[in-house]
């Protein structure tokens, strides 16, 4: 099996149930060869990948979140030399700029704020996937 035809391991860290359901909604809309785990905050989400060795192929990271925040998640995991490299967008409701800089200084591959109008939400991540799973090539 190439890595093309493998199911591609997706970790949605999202504490709103009404938008992790959209989120995989819209992604699964365009990419259906994934599998979802879904972690309902930051300290789930590092708990899964340093702790229990989990190895997303991508990771969607809300930043606004009960008990550790995306960008604490962010910077745990682009500081450890076993998860590093994994990709990780975030999707955050907030376009605020101190909010984007932040999360680029700490490692962010990508940083899409989740628009309010859903035909552009989900066309926003309709396009996630075809890059950072078809298109980019990770280390």
């Amino acid at each position: 099996m190439t890595d093309i035809e493998r199911k591609k391991l997706v970790l949605l860290v999202e504490d709103s149930p009404d938008h992790a359901f959209l989120i995989k909604r819209g992604i699964l809309a365009a990419f259906q060869n994934l599998e979802f785990q879904w972690a309902k905050d930051g300290e789930e989400a590092v708990n899964l990948i340093v702790h229990n060795g989990l190895r997303p192929d991508l990771v969607l990271l809300d930043i606004k979140m009960p008990r550790m925040n995306g960008f604490e998640v962010l910077e745990i995991l682009k500081n450890n030399e076993e998860t590093k490299y994994i990709p990780i967008v975030i999707l955050s409701t907030s376009a605020n700029k101190k909010d984007v800089s932040l999360a680029y200084s700490l490692g962010t591959n990508c940083y899409i704020a989740k628009p309010v109008e859903i035909v552009e939400f989900q066309t926003k991540l309709r396009s996630i996937p075809l890059y950072w799973l078809r298109t980019n090539t990770n280390p």
